[in-house]
């Protein structure tokens, strides 16, 4: 029962999102019918990577809307990196109503992480393999996807799709997002649109976006503009004018990761997919599926942006972007300090006018 209702709500949220911006479950299979590749020529064993930190409820809708996806993901790998309240109970708990708990030991998996991690495997009845590994420590988002990446492409994957646990992604997303990576045989890395989950029609960015390395700034492709607008554009031409994609939802081939590596886990937070576009070298292109809609609830687990934001999550944003020049580079290093130092200004002025107004 409990299944049923979350399934109907998951489905009547995706709905209703969908219908705000002008696309119903229909006309978004219609869309996608129009690539290049029939998805019957192209059945690619896609797992979904979800890291979840206190905060189990958003990862359950997430899991969920995966689980509602019209093209059957592989697997699914949910990472707990090492929360401190009931999260991990939670999502076992939950994944025990919806699917068959498996002995991991039978199953002769041995590159499944045993040294003080704790895994716990279930066969959804969609014939969906769903792992959730409890990590032994948080050692930051980079480690955490690592762990699900490591395990991914081990257990037969052809593409990993690693997503925010704050995100909810509709239906046709996974398979539009398989069909546009394997649609050339360069691409490494794909990127959706990614909607603001509480503004419904307003994008967050397409794809990615670009980092301008002479001067420290960096912007996302499109955000801000209506679907309508961000529709406009020609795939080819987004993925001219970014220079990575968004770590919110960006799904990758094994040969990408088996050429360029894992994340770079001394980015605890922020910046690890512009340093991983930075790493690639351009050896693989960067792709833009844009029928792929994922709606972002943006800062659900690390509380940044905020009206009051959040002053850990800051100092980790500053403190990735100066690793990220300072490795890739240097020679920006006086212009990013000195926006450092004006954003920070910027930031106490508000702080101080707000409290004075109040």
């Amino acid at each position: 029962m409990y299944m049923i209702v979350l399934k109907i709500i998951i489905q009547n949220m995706i709905e209703t999102h969908l219908a705000s911006i002008g696309i119903g479950l229909n006309k978004q299979i219609e869309l996608n019918n129009h690539t290049n590749h029939s998805i019957f020529k192209h059945m690619k064993k896609i797992s979904p990577i979800v890291l979840n930190y206190n905060n189990a409820k958003d990862t359950i809708e997430c899991v969920s809307s995966l689980l509602l996806s019209n093209t059957t993901p592989h697997s699914i790998i949910i990472i707990d990196n090492k929360s401190t309240d009931a999260s991990c109970a939670e999502i076992t708990e939950w994944l025990v109503t919806i699917s068959h708990p498996v002995d991991i030991e039978e199953q002769k998996t041995p590159w499944l992480p045993t040294s003080g991690s704790q895994v716990w495997a279930f066969t959804h009845p969609l014939n969906i393999r769903i792992l959730l590994v409890a990590a032994k420590s948080n050692k930051g988002y980079a480690a955490g996807n690592n762990i699900g990446l490591s395990i991914c492409f081990k257990e037969g994957a052809d593409a990993a799709w690693i997503l925010n646990n704050d995100t909810i992604v509709a239906p046709d997303a996974l398979r539009a997002m398989s069909d546009k990576l394997f649609s050339q045989p360069h691409y490494g890395l794909c990127g959706s649109c990614v909607l603001y989950y509480h503004i419904k029609d307003r994008v967050q960015c397409r794809s990615g976006g670009k980092t301008n390395y002479w001067t420290g700034l960096s912007r996302l492709n499109g955000n801000g503009q209506t679907i309508q607008t961000a529709h406009e554009a020609l795939e080819q031409e987004v993925e001219d004018s970014i220079n990575f994609i968004y770590g919110a939802s960006v799904m990758l081939t094994q040969s990408f990761y088996e050429t360029v590596g894992e994340m770079d886990e001394d980015f605890f937070l922020y910046c690890e997919e512009q340093d991983w576009a930075c790493r690639n070298k351009k050896r693989f292109g960067l792709a833009y599926a844009s029928n792929a809609i994922v709606f972002h609830k943006e800062g659900a687990t690390t509380g940044w942006p905020g009206s009051k934001g959040n002053l850990r999550s800051l100092w980790l944003i500053t403190r990735s972007r100066v690793l990220l020049f300072r490795k890739h580079a240097p020679w920006s290093l006086p212009v990013l300090f000195c926006g450092i130092a004006y954003a920070g200004i910027r930031l106490l002025a508000r702080r101080f006018f707000s409290v004075v107004i109040h």
